[in-house]
């Protein structure tokens, strides 16, 4: 029977992330150095990157990662000979104008548009507003009636006793 051992050694997995996170902090910083409209060699281009000894070491071939990368991203095009000359497309422009591949993704990511936020957020609150002072003044309303109503026993046990003082004081007045 074979059985699956998993590795506590993940270094493979961390690898491949740190070689995609190099690969687009290169794409970041060479679509601002990369000319608008004129024809580079992107091999010369990628020395601008510096990458250290130890990153060549750990990334073999990502120059060829790097280019693979653009062209699928569309940022560049190749020429139609099979040297290693490229151009900026109109997309690739825009990028380089934006200040950069992680830039013009959040240029991408839609606004919060204000205008519209904060009527909604003035309206739900005075809709709140109103109805705890509608709940204050149906109680207020109540405690009024509850007064109104005692005040009125109040008046008749008033009158009561002032019928009993009168019969009182005309029994005493007769002794």
């Amino acid at each position: 029977m074979i059985k699956l051992v998993r590795s506590k050694n993940n270094s493979h997995v961390t690898n491949a992330i740190n070689k995609r996170n190099k690969i687009f902090e290169s794409i970041d910083k060479l679509t601002v150095i990369l000319p608008d409209y004129e024809s580079f060699f992107l091999n010369y281009e990628l020395k601008f990157l510096n990458l250290t000894t130890e990153e060549k070491k750990n990334f073999p071939n990502i120059g060829n990662e790097i280019r693979i990368e653009l062209l699928e991203l569309g940022y560049i095009k190749g020429s139609s000979k099979p040297t290693n000359i490229f151009v900026l497309t109109d997309l690739g422009r825009v990028v380089k104008s934006k200040g950069g591949h992680f830039k013009y993704l959040e240029s991408l990511e839609p606004k919060k548009d204000w205008f519209k936020i904060i009527p909604i957020i003035l309206s739900i609150v005075f809709g709140i507003s109103m109805a705890i002072i509608g709940v204050l003044n149906y109680k207020l309303n109540r405690d009024k009636d509850k007064s109104s109503i005692e005040k009125e026993q109040l008046n008749k046990q008033i009158d009561s006793l002032r019928e009993k003082i009168k019969i009182l004081e005309n029994k005493r007045g007769l002794n």
